[in-house]
């Protein structure tokens, strides 16, 4: 019950991890640990740090009850309440006995306790003698104690023979003996004398009065339907406690497996072509990608040397004509400003698809001479050969534009590209390349592995200027493509636990797993990832939970200890009966819950 209060006694060599483990699966909202002389699990600091986080997320409060200063020190730093011992006192019926099980083994079955206090206690605080006390009506100043012959001023003739008791019994009648009445009228009677007492004195916890032991009057006896009624209330609250003593029992079972590293690779590949994890092929469902980049950038000529250079550039040809034109090599192109400039290589315009669609091509040109007035800027261009053979439909019909200025002329003195320059150039759009594929990876594979995003295949870069080339400036793109297949993490693990199932009979958790990828390959053709997947760390060794819980079930405290000593495999364990009169495991299972530790 979340309003619960549960203590948590702390053997010696208790760890902390299995003091956490059992603070954040009881359900109680407190909890009080009860600590000995010196506790290995409350010797750090951080260790209090972690329970304060702990108790914070589950919103618990704690307490500490121990005779270590060191230990309260903490406590408080961490603002936990801590409970005062109590110091040796009478015996006292309110009590709680706590039962804590020293063991020299890690095999330990504690109870747990539901309330610790009934009631705050304190320095001040003292506690009731016996039962009686417990109930006494409260205290009043007593009038000091009387004597016989102050009560009754008789004649040494006339004395009364009383005999009193003192056991504490119920009221009966005592014969007084006498021979005659007093002759003076005046004198108090034994009968008032006390009977005043009575009145005056202050009434004294679980004892007749002494009045009653004279009189002889008994109580009316007790109407048989009322007698009945409490009976039938009884017997009810008494069913009731033993239904809650037989129905209210839980046990929370903590095991500890025993702890192998695990050091192995594995040969795996992932591809669309598998549908299924398959631990025989050592093959996991995959996802094939393509991905393609493209980066540009302008860089600055840092060479010098004595040149003679042409310029050179790139022209766009047209051709509206409905014929395609073929033109050889060194075909003759003029700029509107009358520069000349020759082809590089044969080439051939293709026709006009319709009446408003033109046929192009590009082709590299170089100027006629050298020197930098060839540098001519963007603009159109004619082939003056049609002209020169009279072949007008032609010359007004294929035309060239260039969208850039022609570059590289010069003469004398120039700025050229280093050889320097251009692999910096190369070195640097590789890493932009890199990057930009690598981030269009990760949005079109969202939520899947990809573990060769670097390895980019990159065709060879295009510049405006090569080594040696005379210019300012020159401009270097570069792209690159990247093959790959994408995955799913939890595919990889399910494969990774199945081989350590199936080849060490041991159980893993993924996430205290190292696990490092090498030798990774895309094939085309198969369209398959291959890859060797490195996988370092722990492993458990196996517990067959639900065998545990109906071994267990019913058994007691010496039965318990005895059958988790016997399970191999297990460094320690812990059994939490709760309520405190519970000896052993319910047979129910719905209340049992075991928790294995890795």
């Amino acid at each position: 019950m979340a309003s619960s209060t549960k203590i948590i006694n702390v053997l010696k060599d208790d760890s902390f991890a299995e003091i956490l483990a059992l603070f954040k699966s009881t359900p109680a909202g407190e909890v009080i640990f009860v600590l000995p002389k010196r506790s290995k699990a409350f010797q750090k600091e951080e260790h209090f740090a972690v329970l304060r986080e702990a108790a914070h997320e589950v919103e618990k409060t704690v307490s500490f009850l121990s005779s270590d200063s060191t230990v309260n020190e903490l406590a408080q730093k961490h603002n936990f309440e801590i409970l005062l011992a109590r110091s040796p006192s009478k015996p006292t019926s309110q009590k709680v006995a706590t039962k804590v099980a020293i063991r020299s083994n890690p095999i330990s079955v504690v109870n747990e306790i539901e309330s610790f206090y009934e009631r705050p206690l304190t320095q001040e605080t003292a506690e009731p003698e016996d039962i009686e006390e417990d109930f006494a009506a409260p205290a009043m100043v007593a009038p000091a104690p009387r004597r016989m012959d102050e009560v009754i001023h008789a004649a040494k003739e006339d004395r009364r023979s009383v005999k009193i008791s003192a056991a504490k019994e119920k009221a009966y009648p005592v014969e007084v003996h006498h021979e005659a009445e007093p002759a003076d009228a005046d004198d108090d009677t034994l009968e008032d004398v006390w009977a005043a007492e009575a009145v005056t004195a202050p009434r004294q916890p679980a004892r007749a009065s002494l009045m009653s032991r004279f009189k002889s009057s008994s109580k009316p006896a007790m109407p048989r339907s009322r007698r009945l009624l409490y009976a039938l209330g009884g017997s009810g609250l008494a069913l009731a406690m033993l239904l809650i003593y037989f129905n209210t029992g839980s046990a929370q079972v903590v095991i500890n497996p025993a702890v192998t590293q695990l050091s192995f690779q594995m040969a795996t590949i992932a591809g669309d072509n598998i549908s299924a994890v398959d631990l025989g092929h050592l093959a996991i469902p995959g996802q094939t990608f393509t991905i393609q980049k493209s980066v540009s950038q302008t860089f600055t000529a840092t060479g010098s040397k004595d040149v003679a250079q042409k310029a050179r550039g790139t022209i766009t040809l047209y051709n509206k004509t409905s014929s395609a034109q073929p033109l050889i090599a060194t075909t003759r192109f003029q700029s509107a400003d009358g520069h000349i400039f020759h082809s590089l290589t044969s080439i051939t315009v293709p026709a006009a698809k319709n009446a408003s669609t033109a046929g192009t091509v590009d082709v590299q040109v170089i100027a006629d001479k050298i020197g930098s007035d060839y540098n001519v800027p963007a603009g159109t261009f004619t082939i003056p050969a049609f002209k020169e053979k009279g072949d007008t439909a032609k010359y007004a019909g294929i035309t060239g534009v260039s969208t850039a200025a022609m570059h590289g002329g010069t003469s004398g003195k120039a700025t050229v590209v280093t050889t320097d320059d251009y692999v910096k150039a190369i070195d640097a759009l590789t890493a932009q390349l890199k990057t930009a594929v690598s981030d269009e990876a990760k949005a079109e594979t969202a939520g899947l592995k990809i573990v060769n995003d670097t390895d980019v295949a990159i065709a060879p870069p295009t510049s405006t200027a090569v080594v040696d080339d005379a210019a300012d400036t020159f401009t270097m793109t570069l792209s690159g493509t990247l093959k790959t297949a994408g995955f799913k993490e939890s595919d990889l693990e399910q494969l990774i636990s199945a081989y350590v199932d199936s080849k060490y009979t041991k159980d893993i958790v993924p996430e205290k797993l190292t696990v490092t990828y090498s030798n990774v390959q895309f094939d085309t053709p198969s369209s398959t990832l291959h890859m060797t997947v490195s996988v370092a760390g722990p492993s458990y060794t196996k517990v067959d939970q639900a065998k545990i819980m109906a071994d267990l079930l019913g058994k007691g405290e010496s039965q318990i200890s005895a059958y988790l000593k016997a399970l191999p495999g297990i460094t320690s364990a812990n059994v939490l009966l709760s309520p405190v009169w519970v000896r052993s495991v319910p047979r129910n299972s719905a209340k049992v819950h075991i928790t294995v530790t890795r």
